[in-house]
């Protein structure tokens, strides 16, 4: 019920008090059952990820529940799903004070210990496998955000999810974390000058896999996009043509939006990348493509600046290719929606074959009157 109502955004909070509550009764009765201990601990670390995700301090209630699982270690060491939970609740642990810039490591470290004596118990578990990866994978997020070498942590993530595939290659989501691995590891070396193709082609094998499996998972589309983008800003750079890179690029991050806008509001921050790959489109004279990538944020962001500007864009891609009644709706629905910088309509080359139309004149003396 706690979980119900967390997820509905109200307050868990009595309901789990009640419940650690109910399981102090119980562990006065029968101190000697480990699962009564385990239950304590899951308690306490759902409330601590609420209170996180609310800006307040989960700390205690992480320690405490770290606390109840070693209690229940005590009584039963023997139990793989409770070092497997003790290290759910450190990573989450790890990933709020990274969050307050402090350092996750130890807590990390904690936690892929857990899991690795959750491994010498079941090996056969390959959602053990799947988190310790995921784990590592996010440890080096962090190292390579502070200059670190991630290289390690991202080719054990990388491992630990092949184990994993070993177990079960029905799980989209192992899929996932390791193609997510793998354009996190090719970032860091395209930031380095190496050559990151290789594991950014691994990587949208992945993805292709687990997309397979689950077609309508947002983030799956925007990894792969990642992939295909981040490939093509390294092959722009080193002066090799990305035109086979930035269109699928702009697919997966428009598909990616589509599926994450069935919700109650389109994610902003998704669409951004939707824009970057749209603009490199229009760079490279891709101007289809790249009105499509632009037409969907003009139509799920109409009072947001991103909308605005994709109209705009819009209308510059029409123009360049010769479709000035097409460009000229676009340029007045840019106005309409609250674009107002005359100057920068003046001067923009992209919309030269537009400056003697007669709609084109009356628009700029409109702006010019406000």
């Amino acid at each position: 019920w706690g979980l119900y109502k967390g997820g509905r955004g109200e307050d868990p909070g009595p309901l789990y008090q009640a419940a650690i509550d109910d399981f102090g009764e119980a562990l006065k009765v029968n101190p000697k059952n480990d699962e009564t201990w385990q239950k304590h601990g899951v308690a306490r670390g759902n409330w601590g990820v609420y209170k996180g995700g609310r800006g307040e301090d989960p700390g205690p209630l992480y320690q405490a529940a770290i606390d109840d699982f070693g209690e229940a270690l005590k009584v039963n060491p023997k139990s793989d799903e409770t070092w497997r939970t003790r290290g759910y609740v450190r990573i989450a642990w790890g990933l709020y004070k990274g969050g307050r810039g402090e350092d996750p490591g130890p807590p990390y470290q904690a936690a892929i210990d857990d899991f690795g004596e959750a491994l010498k118990l079941n090996l056969k578990n390959d959602v053990t496998w799947v988190w310790r990866g995921s784990l590592r994978m996010t440890w080096g997020v962090y190292k390579g955000g502070r200059r670190e070498d991630p290289s390690p942590l991202y080719q054990a993530a990388i491992d630990d999810c092949g184990e994993a595939l070993k177990l079960n290659l029905k799980n989209d989501v192992t899929w996932l974390w390791r193609g997510g691995a793998r354009v996190n590891w090719g970032a860091y070396k395209m930031g380095r000058g190496e050559d990151p193709g290789p594991l950014y082609q691994a990587a949208i094998d992945d993805f292709g896999e687990a997309l397979k499996l689950n077609p309508k998972n947002d983030v799956t589309w925007q990894w792969n996009g990642s992939a295909n983008f981040n490939w093509g800003l390294y092959q722009k750079s080193r002066g090799h043509d990305p035109r086979n890179l930035f269109p699928p690029a702009s697919a997966d991050y428009l598909r990616s939006l589509e599926l994450a806008s069935l919700g109650p509001a389109p994610p902003v921050h998704r669409a951004n990348m939707l824009f970057e790959s749209s603009n490199e489109l229009l760079r490279l004279k891709s101007f289809k493509e790249a009105i499509a990538g632009f037409s969907a944020l003009a139509r799920l962001f109409p009072l947001h600046n991103l909308g605005r500007v994709s109209a705009y864009n819009i209308a510059c891609g029409y123009a360049l290719l010769g479709e000035k009644n097409s460009a000229l709706d676009w340029l007045e629905k840019a106005v309409e929606m609250g674009w107002t910088d005359v100057a920068h309509i003046e001067e923009d080359a992209d919309l030269e074959s537009l400056r003697r139309e007669d709609r084109f004149q009356k628009l700029i003396e409109k702006l010019k009157g406000k």
